[in-house]
């Protein structure tokens, strides 16, 4: 197992997060997965909706479901709002805006 998995509070979420806005669908995917298994405190899902909500939301935009799909699988993981699809763009706007987050 990765560091991530075995010492996950070694890791900090904020290190992470740029790698959304990264250039390839690999480099996207692997801050997603990481950021998955970091999601677990509330803390790191403040963060995570705070810093890195943006980045998801274009991401759950995009055509590629190798992207879009585990974006909004971290949307639903960090905000509890699982409720709302990839097509509810301006609702997931407003979610991260506010860093709206449940406990």
């Amino acid at each position: 197992g990765s560091i991530v998995e075995k010492r996950p509070d070694l890791v900090d979420v904020t290190t992470v997060i740029p790698h959304l806005n990264g250039p390839s669908t690999e480099e996207r995917a692997a801050a997603i997965s990481v950021l998955q298994k970091l999601a677990g405190p509330i803390v790191n899902r403040e963060i995570i909706v705070r810093e890195g909500g943006a980045f998801l939301v274009k991401l759950i935009q995009l055509e590629q479901p190798a992207n879009a799909r585990p974006a909004l699988m971290l949307l639903h993981q960090a905000t509890g709002r699982e409720d709302l699809t990839r097509y509810d763009v301006s609702t997931w706007n407003a979610v991260v805006t506010d860093s709206e987050v449940v406990e």
